[in-house]
């Protein structure tokens, strides 16, 4: 029998898990909220409790953020199989998180570059092995 291993609280590939979780885990981690990552992670989050959650945040800054963490997690489930997908419900709740923003097309599109960079950064840790 192998002996555990206790699992780094930091690492994405420690238990295994859909791409779009680990992405949006990635996204959070990449951005600074670790206990945010670790929630999306333990508890896999779908992209519309993560959307929960931003609706308590009293700060736009960090509104956008989980917009981005928002999209990282289709982004993700894009990059793991594209065939058949869709990024409607990502994209839905993103631009519902942004309608205070003056443009929220033009602000999705910003937040989104962003978000697919973090995505491609952390790839590595997010493809299921």
């Amino acid at each position: 029998m192998l002996d555990a291993q206790p699992a780094d609280p930091d690492s994405l590939s420690s238990t295994a898990m859909l791409p779009g979780i680990a992405a949006s885990a990635a996204a959070a981690r990449a951005l600074g909220y670790h206990g945010v990552a670790n929630l999306i992670a333990d508890e896999h989050l779908t992209p519309e409790r993560i959307a929960r959650m931003s609706r308590v945040s009293v700060s736009k800054g960090a509104a956008r953020d989980f917009v981005i963490i928002i999209l990282a997690h289709g982004l993700g489930r894009y990059r793991a199989c594209p065939h058949g997908w869709t990024g409607d419900v990502e994209r839905a709740l993103a631009l519902d998180a942004l309608a205070a923003e003056p443009d929220p097309a033009a602000t999705l599109s910003t937040l989104a570059e962003l978000a697919s960079r973090i995505v491609s950064k952390h790839w590595p840790e997010i493809a299921p092995a």
